[in-house]
């Protein structure tokens, strides 16, 4: 019997049934602890929430952010604290979305989505930013989102609320609204720290030689952080310790997570079956889609929005902070082409901004520097906020046909750091770090000048619009 039943006893049980696929198991979970939160009033679950992120967020030590220690392979061992913050806004999230796809009608999932949207608006209150973002990323998701009929049956109240919360965590001018969000806010507070986390990784590899003890910047996000830990106190909220405790079991293992993502489409398509009249007509549904907080989509991929499309080819990455949770392969941040991955290069080159022949080394890959690294040559295109890598064909060359007609991988530039080099010796280098794969990567361009024009280009190309058409999806 879970604590929700409990509560309530006098009332009749709600039978539910189990939805399985032939995925991997999810994590050990009993259909008895699935929550009926219906019956809980929502401001007392937000207020548990924000009691255990509270917990949560004051155990992290400073010298796990001066390490950067979260986007390492070793990451729980030396920012086991970091890494559990992490790890519970993923789990809320994803146990948001299993509690609005429990019900079996419509009506009931509506209800659930109000219940939640009901959270986020005490959660705002209690300046706890960090579930917040988690429950807005679950009803963004792909899998609630696409749920149509069930749309339609959300108050537009709500609707308009969720349009707000979700207009706060904008990635636009990085993270220009919530930053000023944050900055007027009155402790106590819980904040999103993944703001936090992509600056100093932005310091860190702007600065690679350099602690991060060093960078007025970095303490100046020191001092933030420890302000909110230390001066942050919900004492005033009452513990519910039965509560507490079946929020703190909802819990998913990492390594599964892209399965449980897996099902919960699956069962969404159950539930609602696309059909040509809700592909075309999606006025219910809060925003235009845009998947919550998964840097991936940004980087051009399609949206699982597309009928009967699977998550289990995307890479996963934790949804507060982006790290990679398992994954060492050399093409992390960067996508692979196929043949096909491009509408045929005549499209292409209609919107190449420039193109060249780079050289290219890798200094820092997923923030650890490689045991080798060698300069290779490409040719590059800029396309849109992507760049484009065609591979040599030859061992000498610096023309386009001494390279394939085909792209071996793109990158997206969208919230790279790009500058000149500061190398005395080679005035035709420039840096392209990306903080939320941890890459970092010096090229050459033949020259000075060239290299401040692809500098110039990469820039302005940054602030164009992703084209999500004809991308292969990320890994």
């Amino acid at each position: 019997m879970s604590c929700f039943d409990a509560r309530d006893d006098d009332h009749p049980r709600i039978s539910k049934k189990t939805f399985s696929t032939n995925s991997l198991p999810r994590p050990a979970r009993n259909s008895s602890h699935v929550f009926e939160v219906l019956r809980i009033p929502s401001d007392e679950v937000a207020c548990q929430l924000t009691l255990i992120d509270s917990e949560l967020f004051t155990k992290i030590d400073l010298e796990e952010l001066i390490s950067c220690g979260w986007i390492k392979k070793n990451k729980q061992q030396i920012a086991p604290h970091t890494v559990a913050y992490t790890r519970r806004f993923n789990h809320v999230s994803y146990w948001a979305v299993e509690e609005i796809l429990n019900p079996e009608t419509c009506k009931l999932r509506a209800d659930v989505i109000s219940y939640f949207i009901r959270v986020s608006k005490r959660l705002y209150e209690l300046n706890n930013l960090h579930s917040l973002f988690a429950i807005v990323s679950a009803l963004r998701s792909a899998s609630i989102y696409r749920l149509t009929s069930t749309w339609s049956l959300v108050p537009k109240k709500d609707r308009q609320m969720l349009d707000k919360y979700t207009d706060l965590f904008s990635d636009k001018d990085n993270w220009a609204k919530l930053r000023e969000h944050l900055d007027s806010l009155k402790v106590p507070c819980v904040p999103y720290i993944g703001v936090y986390l992509t600056d100093l990784v932005y310091l860190s590899m702007a600065n690679p030689s350099c602690s991060l003890k060093e960078s007025v910047a970095a303490n100046n996000i020191f001092r933030i952080v420890t302000t909110y830990q230390t001066d942050s106190s919900y004492l005033n909220l009452p513990r519910d310790y039965p509560l507490q405790a079946q929020l703190r079991y909802v819990r998913y293992i990492d390594e599964l997570l892209k399965f449980v993502e897996d099902d919960n489409f699956k069962k969404s398509l159950q539930l609602e079956p696309p059909t040509t009249e809700h592909h075309h007509n999606q006025s219910s549904s809060p925003l235009k889609f845009i998947p919550g907080h998964k840097k991936t989509n940004s980087w051009g991929n399609r949206s699982k929005l597309a009928e009967g499309e699977s998550s289990s080819a995307e890479s996963l990455r934790h949804l507060l902070d982006d790290s990679l949770l398992e994954k060492n392969e050399d093409t992390i941040g960067e996508t692979e082409l196929s043949t096909n991955g491009l509408a045929g290069e005549d499209h292409v080159a209609a919107d190449i901004s420039l193109e060249g022949c780079l050289r290219r080394k890798t200094i820092l890959k997923n923030g650890k520097k490689p045991p080798m690294a060698a300069w290779q040559r490409y040719w590059c295109q800029v396309w849109g906020p992507v760049l484009l890598y065609y591979s040599a064909k030859t061992l000498t060359g610096s023309e386009r046909s001494d390279f394939k007609t085909e792209p071996c991988k793109m990158k997206s530039i969208t919230g790279c750091l790009v500058q000149m080099a500061d190398d005395p010796l080679h005035g035709d280098s420039f840096h392209l770090a990306d903080p939320q794969s941890g890459n970092y990567y010096k090229f050459r361009a033949g020259s000075t000048t060239r290299a401040l024009v692809w500098c110039r280009k990469l820039r302005e190309c940054q602030k164009k619009p992703n084209r999500p058409t004809n991308l292969i999806k990320f890994d």
